[in-house]
């Protein structure tokens, strides 16, 4: 029981710890002393494409959404607007019904008016069966 109680509390700990010195601290240590010039330059550029590569996803990331967004405007626009269009008809509708049985009621005689007026307007009906007044 001495034996895994030291393994528990002091063998594993004292492991771990040599490899955790030894792979943050040391290999990047001994890395660091081995980069030349040309090594640096290297990383540097390859963290540099890394963050252009970031940007170009955030930004079609960005135009994505945006687009995703201004698509969704633009459609719950036009039901608000084909919607609308049909409460005017309805509204119109009902105002134009309002409005002829207010002048029925002022002009009881105004149906026999409009009807006297569009006979005048309309051209006479002929009686001629076969069209011959047609070519007359």
């Amino acid at each position: 029981m001495k034996n895994l109680w030291q393994k528990l509390t002091i063998d594993w700990p004292c492991l771990l710890g040599d490899w955790l010195w030894l792979n943050l601290l040391s290999m990047p240590m001994q890395t660091l002393s081995r980069m030349r010039r040309r090594h640096i330059l290297h990383l540097v550029g390859i963290i540099l494409l890394l963050i252009f590569l970031q940007q170009v996803i955030l930004m079609d990331m960005t135009f994505l959404f945006g687009l995703d967004l201004g698509l969704l405007m633009e459609v719950s626009a036009a039901i608000f607007v084909l919607s609308l269009r049909e409460q005017v008809r309805v509204t119109i509708n009902k105002v134009h019904v309002a409005v002829v049985r207010q002048v029925m009621r002022l002009r009881p005689h105004a149906r026999q008016i409009v009807t006297r007026a569009a006979r005048t307007l309309l051209p006479q009906k002929s009686d001629d069966g076969d069209g011959i007044a047609a070519f007359a």
